[in-house]
């Protein structure tokens, strides 16, 4: 997924030239800490709800501006750490020329992972640990399509010199997979189905209706 696939337009924009009573309007119907100031096609950068404030020129000229830019054909997995450590909520997006196209935001990323496969579909995941030296992606996946499934997703965290592999698996019978797994000696730290989250809420609806007797 690229930058400009992720492009929100329910994101504002401030113009130069704009008044800071229209600037502030914007911001008062809007929840973004910041937002784009662009002056035609050309981002001149980003300014704060505090900075807006404390500006007193009746065009955006005399606020700091500063803070990330994303060139349209990055890729999702690139920019989303870089966001993340920046503390921003939404980042202006650029042609390769730099000509403003857009703004990608948090909301917007957030929307797209969740329509993944991997957040989406069906299945069980398989939390695995494994010494960093031992991680053979090819072999995890030789696993568990051998047991008819497929890995829709992968997270993984580093953590003492050890992988901790979150696997999302098509399928909710992983019991075969399990076992496999541990012939190989491979260490399963738990296993989590959509089928068993499911079954948790339906008994836990169940006790509730019995104290009404229903």
């Amino acid at each position: 997924m690229i930058v400009e696939q992720l492009i929100d337009s329910q994101v504002p924009t401030l113009e130069i030239g704009m008044s800071i009573k229209d600037c502030q309007v914007v911001f008062e119907k809007c929840t973004w800490n910041s937002l784009p100031v662009i002056n035609k096609t050309e981002l001149i950068g980003y300014i704060s709800r505090a900075q807006i404030n404390e500006v007193s020129t009746p065009i955006l000229m005399g606020a700091s501006f500063s803070g990330l830019v994303f060139y349209n054909h990055q890729h999702l997995y690139e920019i989303y750490p870089l966001m993340q450590s920046a503390g921003m909520d939404n980042v202006a997006v650029v042609s390769a020329k730099g000509e403003y196209i857009g703004v990608v935001s948090s909301q917007s990323i957030g929307k797209c992972l969740l329509n993944t496969l991997t957040y989406r579909g069906e299945g069980s995941i398989v939390l695995l640990k494994i010494f960093h030296t031992d991680f053979i992606l090819s072999q995890l996946a030789r696993i568990v399509e051998e047991n008819n499934s497929k890995i829709v997703g992968m997270m993984i965290e580093n953590i003492d010199n050890y992988y901790f592999v979150n696997l999302k698996i098509n399928n909710l019978n992983i019991g075969p997979i399990l076992q496999s797994f541990q012939r190989f000696a491979i260490a399963v730290e738990g296993h989590f189905s959509s089928h068993d989250a499911e079954a948790l809420q339906k008994r836990k609806f169940d006790m509730a209706l019995r104290h009404f007797d229903l």
